[in-house]
Formats: structure tokens, C-alpha cells, sequence
């Protein structure tokens, strides 16, 4: 339960505020302090410090290929994933290959007739779809050694780019790119999809340039900058770690988009739907990536690169409302498979099960992964979503906590019991996997038996929530909100929570939801929503409650308030 939370405010090493820029608030200085940042170039963000091109494994031959692919006129086909990491990598590098004189085409895979990948089937698919001389693979390929094996059988180049974890045997591709190879040297493990994609397309400029091309052809040379708007989606969606390489991305992007200067459809949609006009990457998160995410989830996400691709008004607008309907429809699903799943876990399961695991063959398998994400967070304990697949296998979404690596689970798992799993792949926190349907217990025996190892290994896992500790009565107010917008807040750079104790003035309830006000000083008080969240049923109005809450700039009727968005309510100790 939320009151049951450890809090633990993050300390603000002094020494290192010392090295910070004395222009930044006070209050900036200490968050930043309390990340660690010890340097003016860790927030600095200048493209300048990106880390080069050459670094990436893979790069040279890989922009060799695509270099002649351009300059000979071959047909270049793009592949890409379904979400949004790779449907931002699959724009991006389509418009770039365009943009550079490309003979290009994409194509996004579709979870419901293909499923995860680049399939001996699907290459098969593809053969008889499109004509085309080269495959480019973007957020997907390198766990997919029959599907290039088959393409290679059939005539075609392979070129893969991807950021997932690779298997100890690797396709048979042409060219592969990727930052977690065990021989890449690349600093940064942590590019998404889209990311590896902006690395080889640069790449792929500089051997285009050391060529002439842009010299003899009628072709630019492309400003990659003006798309990092993409590529900041991408990363974000993904929850990749914003270490410093992430970071530089992600703040560019971040600024054309707050500039509008971004790709029609991302203004269109913010502006329609979420009432934002200066979005951070919490918007981001929550009011644009989960409708982009719902074409994949419900419908095909070819609909979702059209909708970043497009430069007609009436279209992205239309292409919005498309997107924001799917979001609607897989919300509705989304809280009945959830609900469903709760009642499972609870009543079926055994306690001492560690994980926690529900399957229906009515489940939705667009929708799995984030009811796992849900269940998750509901239990603190990692969880698998099942629903069915074809020929009696049934397919898993899973979604972590902190402490346990799924795709390293999976592997051991694999290892250990060889006939158990058909396929898995993913993260540390997120990953997916097939399973015989017959073998649903003994998955979930293994996988606690495992778990239980593990537990004992770290010891007990507590739900600990990070704080920046107090604000002072004059932080209270929207030039905190919007001196904080502009920062690329993310995984391993979290964006400012703070605590307090404050005294409710009022209090309404909104269905699951809580409205209430809490005084901040004398003078003045501040209206407060909690999503999901009532005040324990022990307090009293005139009572001193303890919070864990973020500051937001609420919008309504044209003016602007501040409002406490609560993640945390806790009685006062």
C-alpha cells in the first residue's frame, strides 16, 4: 500500500555544487548536486559533445553498404518495430534517406499477424510485398538469424541496426550496428532504437560526403539536428538511461519540439489533446508517447510513421484524432484486463510466489505489457502478462522492479530448461517471451524457484521512493515548473519529486481520484490532485499529512495556476 513506502530524501554533495554554474538557481544547483552532476559540461548539452560516429562498431561498414545502395539506385526497404522507439527510428531514417536521395520504402511490423521481429515469414511477406534490393532493419534484427538467413537465401542485403541484447550466435547480416555487441567500444550502451538509427545515418552522410555525392548530385547534405525531435520520442519511449550521450539528445530534441519546430503531427497532437504549449518530457511521456504507442497496440503502426512523416495539416490532424481514439479504446481494455488480472494474482496464486502471473485467452496482446507494467507497480514484485498466441503457445509480457534483470532471468531460464521457452528477448526491465500453453505452471515454477535464489542473494526488496527533500515557501511557484521544463529529465536522471508535511484544507473525492488543498504558508494554499490515490481513511481535515508530489503548471480557461500532482501519500509518523 502507498502508506507503507520508505521515503529517502537524496543527499546534495556541497563539494560539487561548488563546481556548478553559479547562474542556475539555487534550487536547480542542489537538484543537480543531488544527481551527481559535478561539472558544467554534464549539463551543458551541446551536440559538440556527442560522442563521435567512428566509436560505434559496425558504422563504417554499414555506411559503406548504404553509401553505394544510394549512389546505385538500389531500393532500400526499412523494417522497423512496432512501438514507438521504432517508429521514430523508422521516420527518421526514412526521411534522412530520402532526404540524401534514397530509393526508399518502410514498413512496420504488426504484433497481431507477425509478431515480434524479423521472421523467416515475414521476409517472405515482404518478398511478394515489395520490390527491393537491400533490407534496413531499425529497433529490431538482431535476434533474428532465420529471417536474415532467409532474405539472404532470396537475393537481398541485410544491414541491421538495433539496440537490443544480442544472442550468442548472430544473423548472418551484411552489416550490423549495435552499441551492446560485446566487441562495440561505444561508451554509451544505452542508445534506443532510434538513436543507433541517428548514429548510422550519420555515419552514412560522412561516407556519402567523402564520396562527392552531395557535390555531384542535386542532393543536400542533411542536418541531422533537425531531427532529434525524433529521436528524443524514441528514447524517451524506450525509458533508455539518460546518461550524458542520452541526455544531449534528448535536450535538442526536447527544444525543437518546446520551439515547434518539430515534426506537424507532435505539434498538432499536444496542442489538440494535451492542452500543452512548452511540453517536458514528462508530457511527453504521458500525453504524446502512449497514443502513439496505441496504433502498434491496437490497430498497425504504419499509421503512426504517417502521422510523423506528414507535412499536411489537415492530415496530421486527422491522423491525431486516429491515434487519440486508439488511446481511448486501448484504455477501456486496458483497466477491464487489468482488473482481471488483479483478481487472478489474487485469488489463484499461491502466496509465497514471488512473481506475479496471469493469463486469459481473451487478452488483448496489445495491451499486455502495460496491465504488467501496472500489476507491477501495484505489488512491487516483477510480473508476466500471458494471453494467447497460435498452435497452443501463449505470449508474456513482463515488466520488472529494481534489482532483478528480466532478460537475464529469461536467458538463465533458457539455459537451465532448454525445451521451456520458444523465444524471449528485451531489457532488464521489460521483456517479452513465448511459451507452450501446457507449460504455463512449470514457467511459473521455475521462474519463482529463481526468483527465490535471487532474493535471497540481495536480500529483502523494499519499495523506496527517492525524494529532493523540502522546498522553501518561495520555490512554491510556476518559474520553478518552468525553469525545470527545459531539463531532460528520464530513467537515471529522474525528474524532481519533493516531500513535505502540509495540512488539508479541503478535500474532495473524483471517483479514484483526490482533489484537495494543502496550505503552504500564512498566505497561501495550493490545490492538489492525486490520481488513483484517497487520503487514508484516519485523517481528518486541519491534519498534518505526509506527501511525495511533483509541481505542475495546471492550464485552465486560458490562465495559468500552480498544482501539486501527488505520487505519495503517507500518514505523518
Amino acid at each position: 500500500m502507498l502508506h507503507t513506502i520508505n521515503i529517502i530524501r537524496r543527499n546534495a554533495n556541497t563539494s560539487l555544487l561548488e563546481e556548478l554554474p553559479k547562474n542556475l538557481s539555487p534550487l536547480i544547483r542542489r537538484i543537480f548536486a543531488q544527481r551527481q552532476i559535478n561539472s558544467p559540461d554534464e549539463i551543458s548539452f551541446a551536440l559538440k559533445n556527442l560522442l563521435p560516429n567512428t566509436q560505434l562498431n559496425g558504422i563504417e561498414n554499414a555506411s559503406e553498404i548504404l553509401s553505394e545502395a544510394i549512389i546505385n539506385n538500389k531500393s532500400i526497404l526499412i523494417v522497423g518495430d512496432y512501438d514507438a522507439d521504432g517508429a521514430t527510428a523508422t521516420a527518421l531514417s526514412f526521411l534522412v534517406l530520402k532526404e540524401m536521395g534514397g530509393n526508399v520504402q518502410y514498413y512496420s511490423t504488426n504484433r497481431f499477424d507477425e509478431g515480434y521481429g524479423m521472421s523467416k515469414p515475414l521476409v517472405a511477406k515482404l518478398h511478394k510485398k515489395f520490390d527491393f534490393d537491400l533490407i534496413l532493419t531499425v529497433d529490431l534484427g538482431i535476434s533474428a538469424n532465420e529471417g536474415v538467413q532467409h532474405a539472404k537465401e532470396l537475393g537481398y542485403q541485410v544491414v541491421i541496426t538495433d539496440h537490443h541484447l544480442p544472442p550468442s550466435v548472430l544473423p548472418n547480416a551484411d552489416s550490423i550496428v549495435n552499441p551492446n555487441l560485446p566487441q562495440c567500444n561505444f561508451p554509451s550502451k544505452h542508445l534506443a532504437g532510434v538513436g543507433v538509427a541517428f548514429y548510422t545515418l550519420s555515419g552514412l552522410r560522412n561516407a556519402l560526403e567523402k564520396k562527392g555525392w552531395f557535390t555531384t548530385s542535386k542532393h543536400n547534405k542533411p542536418n541531422l539536428a533537425k531531427y532529434l525531435d525524433l529521436v528524443a520520442i524514441g528514447t524517451i519511449a524506450d525509458v533508455m538511461q539518460l546518461d550524458k550521450n542520452n541526455k544531449i539528445l534528448v535536450a535538442r530534441g526536447l527544444r525543437l519540439i518546446q520551439e515547434k519546430q518539430c515534426r506537424l503531427g507532435i505539434s498538432v497532437l499536444l496542442e489538440k489533446y494535451g492542452n500543452i504549449n512548452t511540453p517536458d518530457t514528462q508530457d511527453l511521456s504521458y500525453q504524446l508517447i502512449p497514443r502513439l504507442n496505441s496504433a502498434g497496440r491496437m490497430r498497425c503502426m504504419s499509421e503512426g510513421v504517417e502521422w510523423l512523416l506528414t507535412n499536411n495539416l489537415k492530415e496530421a490532424d486527422e491522423l491525431s484524432q486516429k491515434l487519440n481514439a486508439y488511446n481511448t479504446q486501448r484504455k477501456l481494455i486496458e483497466s477491464k484486463i487489468q482488473a482481471e488480472a488483479e483478481y487472478i494474482i489474487n485469488n489463484e496464486q499461491m502466496p509465497d510466489d514471488f512473481a506475479k502471473i496471469a493469463y486469459s485467452a481473451k487478452w488483448h496482446p496489445g495491451v499486455i505489457g502495460i496491465v504488467a507494467g501496472k500489476v507491477k507497480q501495484q505489488y512491487n514484485r516483477p510480473c508476466f502478462i500471458f494471453c494467447e498466441e497460435i498452435d497452443n503457445t501463449i505470449k508474456g509480457s513482463g515488466r520488472s522492479i529494481e534489482g532483478i534483470n528480466l532478460n537475464t532471468m529469461l536467458e538463465k531460464l533458457n539455459q537451465k530448461h532448454p525445451k521451456l521457452i520458444i523465444n524471449y528477448g528485451g531489457h532488464s526491465m521489460a521483456a517479452g517471451v513465448t511459451i507452450a500453453k501446457k507449460d504455463l505452471p512449470v514457467f511459473k515454477q521455475h521462474l519463482n524457484q529463481y526468483l527465490n535464489t535471487l532474493i535471497k542473494k540481495l536480500g529483502s526488496l523494499k519499495h523506496t521512493v527517492e525524494t529532493d527533500g523540502l522546498l522553501q515557501s518561495k520555490d512554491f511557484c510556476l518559474n520553478t515548473v518552468r525553469q525545470l521544463r527545459h531539463i531532460p529529465w528520464g530513467n537515471a536522471f529522474p525528474s524532481p519529486v519533493f516531500d513535505g508535511y502540509f495540512q488539508i484544507l479541503w478535500h474532495q473525492k473524483r471517483g479514484k481520484h483526490s482533489l484537495f488543498a494543502v496550505k503552504i504558508d500564512e498566505k497561501r494554499h495550493l490545490e492538489c490532485i492525486a490520481f488513483n490515490q484517497q487520503l487514508p481513511s484516519e485523517h481528518k481535515i486541519g491534519d498534518e499529512i505526509h506527501l511525495v508530489y511533483e509541481l505542475k503548471e495546471k492550464n485552465y480557461a486560458g490562465k495559468s495556476s500552480l498544482q501539486l500532482l501527488i505520487k505519495h501519500i503517507r500518514l505523518k509518523n
